[in-house]
């Protein structure tokens, strides 16, 4: 299962479905209903086994998850890496003597 905290979870595998097969080490397919693919820095559609940005077709647009992945032939997905390197976290706040 794979997602991100703005985006929710868009590919996930299906462990025990009849007509799915888990492959070991993919994040899986996508949810039924979204589409993702993964961009070279072009923005066009990479070729499988090539490493881009993994996007989201969401609000008539390509949105990025800022995440580095690559599809196989049989369109299942792998994680490849961070499409950059911020991480956000709050601090805990100071507490008063």
């Amino acid at each position: 299962m794979y997602g991100t905290t703005e985006i929710g979870v868009v590919l996930v595998n299906y462990p025990g479905a009849s007509d799915y097969v888990v492959k070991p080490g993919s994040l899986g397919k996508p949810v039924p209903g979204l589409e993702l693919l993964v961009h070279k820095a072009d923005g066009s559609p990479a070729e499988p086994g090539v490493v881009g940005e993994l996007m989201l077709w969401r609000h008539s647009r390509w949105e990025t998850t800022k995440d580095l992945a690559r599809i196989d032939q049989d369109g299942y997905f792998y994680h490849a890496g961070r499409a950059d390197d911020v991480i956000i976290s709050l601090a805990a706040p100071k507490l008063s003597s």
